[in-house]
């Protein structure tokens, strides 16, 4: 779409004539000095010691001076609501403020674009600066002459800039309608579709927006949970928004039917306390779980956890009945982490769900007490709940549950382990074995993380910890040290840094800033694994290993490897690969690892059909584990359909195709199994159906394309651009296409009228900075030192 389809749009007040009306004076002698305008909120140092503040950023001057830690809140919303300091409009400014409202929020954005961003929405994440007629100048003439390039990280930027930047940004945020949020409708538009609009949206339906998802159950109860840019749900928008072409209706409103499972639990009112099972069972489940868990997660210590289960054992000594009245406060944690243990187990090596289910019910129905003794062995409890949780994919409980944990945590004091091993570069895992305190503090953080970068939620672990340096060692003997969980440990900084840098970031200095992101985080993802030792390589955990348990460990590092590859490098699926290659030659010499870039789609191909396939074999080798979750496959999938879609020529298409299909059975089967509603499922079967409605529409109009190709060698006159390329070439085509005698060129140059043009790009009438703002934010604007929420 482009911006001379708004040409008709109708003009602010203040334009054409009436614009030297309210005209600012510097812009009518260039020796007139302008009065800086106030600020309309100071920050709260400031505004104590009743001293003139400042818009800059991320720290006002006077705090940089005093080192005082700057905050802004508004006196006019008590309560934790963070605030941004930013300067008071001019009534001209007001004007055109009310003026813009009676425009949608769409049109209102492109018509405040200054007429030389006319061809492209660069303005957006590379704002030109502001003009006299759009908002007044605040920036000295050295600053405004300043190239938009210096906004590639790592460059530097001037306060003053950085001060109309924060301006601009939030008065263009202020009707609460986001950039992405206006490029996602522009887009819905272009396609003859209707978007639900965040301001006027029943509370029973499902947003459809890339900022987040919005998931409402009822209206009545006013249950409403909330995903970020990064998960799954989000990114299903971009599919949707291809098949639409093709007159499938949207499909993401069909997450919300996974919300209560996942995000509710049927506590009982009162705790029941079980039977533990006879030594012998509850052995085969420790041993599980040190074999299969503890590398990964290793928050206990074998001897300490096995005598707890000797006391609860002698409480039950004394009958079923009896022995609850002999537990106290002091036997809780114990109690809750071997129902959690014994729930976790029974999953990882049997089928019995409804026994397993009982005990993970009695384990969290001892939450409320755990909160009562906020000490370490709650924390544990707590972290063993979580897992137990995700066990069944009820990651939203898990989500609460891991978050308490981590603030119990925080209170003991946990995190000062791991500020023992600090240094300026942040924080290492050195030779030595690492402490039980510092076990479980790491493996909380790894936890989170994962999470966050699954659900697209904010992290409350502070993001220095992302700074981490593993030192894999090669004793391996000892029970305290396990590779695996050191280079779990590293991979899940690098997923907390992608959520911080990509998903929950917004970027000012344009697609310079971004692509750089996106640039570094990929080659720290590649230091990681070049740092692995062979034997915890990604590439073949099936082959490389020997043994059940190492296969699986291996294989979950693999797959949350290809996850983080994923996350980073999405933006070459859904942006056209022209677009990339523009923006990375333009900033060509900032980035000095751009053919990954360029090559993203491909890799993000390969690790999506590498993720599929380790999935597909371990369900072949009736190999399963509570710690493989689905998350990562339902992530390959949808970039596989993504793949498909965008480049429907493609010879690998049809094994796509395929594989697309089998990771959606299977995904769909993992979900039932775990008691989900076929309603949820349905996300899995429209996509998997669809997939291949489109790929046969291709393969029927790809032999009427052959038809009139042949037609054309035979001597037919045919009008230039109406001969199309087929979607997919079976053996009997390719002949009929290089036998024929026709050139590539020629191809290239006509095209055939049909009502589905697979090599028509669905957005190729958009430029780069429109399609990355479709990829939306989550709740969090950030500055790197300064979070503020949006509002």
């Amino acid at each position: 779409m482009s911006f001379e389809a708004h040409s008709e749009c109708i003009p602010f007040p203040h334009e054409g004539g009436g614009r030297a009306e309210h005209e600012p004076p510097a812009t009518r002698g260039a020796s007139t000095p302008i009065k800086p305008i106030r600020l309309a909120l100071a920050c709260n140092q400031c505004r104590k010691r009743k001293v003139r503040c400042d818009a800059q950023q991320p720290s006002c001057r006077n705090c940089s001076v005093r080192g005082d830690v700057c905050e802004t809140s508004d006196p006019r919303k008590p309560g934790n609501f963070p605030a941004v300091r930013r300067r008071a409009t001019r009534c001209c400014q007001k004007a055109r403020g009310e003026a813009g409202k009676c425009l949608s929020p769409a049109r209102h954005c492109l018509n405040t674009l200054t007429p030389a961003a006319g061809s492209s929405i660069n303005s957006v994440l590379n704002p030109p600066g502001p003009s006299p007629d759009t908002s007044v100048d605040h920036t000295s003439p050295r600053a405004r002459g300043v190239s938009r390039s210096s906004a590639i990280p790592g460059s530097s930027e001037s306060p003053a800039t950085s001060s109309w930047r924060t301006t601009r940004s939030e008065r263009l945020g202020e009707d609460h309608f986001s950039w992405q949020s206006r490029a996602y409708q522009d887009v819905a538009e272009d396609q003859g579709q209707d978007v639900v609009q965040e301001h006027n949206t029943p509370e029973h339906e499902t947003i459809l927006t890339p900022d987040e998802a919005v998931n409402t159950d009822d209206p009545t109860t006013n249950k409403t949970k909330h995903l970020g840019a990064s998960s799954v749900q989000s990114l299903f928008n971009f599919v949707d928004l291809h098949l639409a072409r093709h007159g499938f209706s949207h499909a993401t409103p069909l997450f919300k039917h996974g919300m209560l499972h996942t995000e509710e639990f049927p506590m009982p009112l009162m705790p029941k306390l079980l039977m533990l099972p006879d030594r012998q069972t509850l052995s085969i489940y420790i041993d599980a779980f040190f074999s299969r868990l503890w590398p990964i997660y290793p928050v206990i210590d074998r001897a300490s956890f096995e005598a707890d289960i000797e006391i609860v054992l002698g409480l039950q000594a004394a009958g079923s009945t009896s022995w609850q009245e002999q537990v106290t406060l002091s036997h809780i944690p114990a109690l809750a982490s071997v129902y959690a243990l014994i729930s976790l187990c029974m999953n990882e090596i049997s089928r019995n769900s409804e026994l397993s289910f009982d005990y993970l019910t009695a384990s969290h129905s001892l939450h409320g007490h755990l909160t009562a003794i906020p000490y370490m062995a709650s924390v544990q409890a707590l972290f063993l709940l979580a897992l137990a949780l995700r066990a069944i994919a009820k990651d939203g409980q898990a989500w609460h549950v891991i978050g308490h944990a981590i603030r119990m945590a925080q209170s003991i004091g946990l995190y000062k382990s791991a500020a023992k091993h600090s240094s300026e570069d942040g924080f290492t895992l050195g030779c030595q074995p690492e402490s039980l305190k510092e076990r479980l503090w790491w493996s909380l953080f790894g936890l989170e993380k994962l999470m966050q970068l699954e659900c697209g939620r904010p992290s409350i672990i502070d993001r220095i910890y992302d700074c981490l340096t593993v030192n894999y060692s090669d004793s391996t003997g000892s029970e305290h040290i396990t590779p695996y969980f050191r280079a779990w440990v590293a991979l899940s900084s690098i997923m907390g840094k992608i959520s911080n840098r990509l998903y929950s970031h917004k970027f000012m200095g344009g697609s310079a800033e971004m692509l750089g992101a996106v640039a570094k985080l990929d080659q720290e993802l590649l230091e990681w694994e070049d740092a692995l030792p062979d034997t915890l390589k990604p590439r073949k955990p099936l082959t490389d290993h020997t043994g059940h348990d190492h296969k699986i460990l291996a294989t979950f590092l693999s797959q949350q490897y290809y996850q983080a590859q994923l996350s980073i490098l999405r933006v070459a699926v859904i942006f056209p690969h022209q677009s990339i290659k523009r923006e990375v030659e333009k900033n060509i010499t900032s980035l000095p690892h751009h053919t990954r870039l360029l090559d993203g789609p491909l890799i993000c191909a390969n690790a999506a059909r590498t993720l599929v396939t380790q999935s597909l074999q371990l369900a072949d080798r009736e190999l399963k584990s509570t710690l493989l979750n689905v998350s990562p496959t339902y992530l390959a999938a949808v970039i596989l359909a993504l793949g498909v879609l965008r480049q429907p020529n493609s010879r690998l298409v049809r094994s796509d195709i395929e594989l697309l299909v089998s990771a959606t059975e299977y995904i769909e089967s993992w979900y039932l199994q775990r008691g989900f509603t076929s309603s949820f499922t349905q996300t899995c079967t429209h996509l998997r159906e669809r997939m291949v409605s489109v790929f046969q529409r291709g393969n029927n109009s790809q032999k009427a394309t052959a038809t009139v190709v042949s037609s054309a060698d035979s001597g037919c006159e045919m009008r230039e651009g109406q001969l199309s390329q087929p979607a997919v070439l079976g053996s009997s085509d390719r002949s009929v296409l290089s036998g024929g005698g026709l050139a590539r060129s020629s191809l290239q140059a006509v095209s055939v009228p049909s009502a589905v043009d697979p090599g028509v790009e669905l957005f190729g009438d958009f430029e780069f900075e429109d399609l990355w703002n479709m990829t939306g934010l989550d709740f969090m604007v950030y500055d790197e030192e300064n979070p503020l929420f949006a509002q």
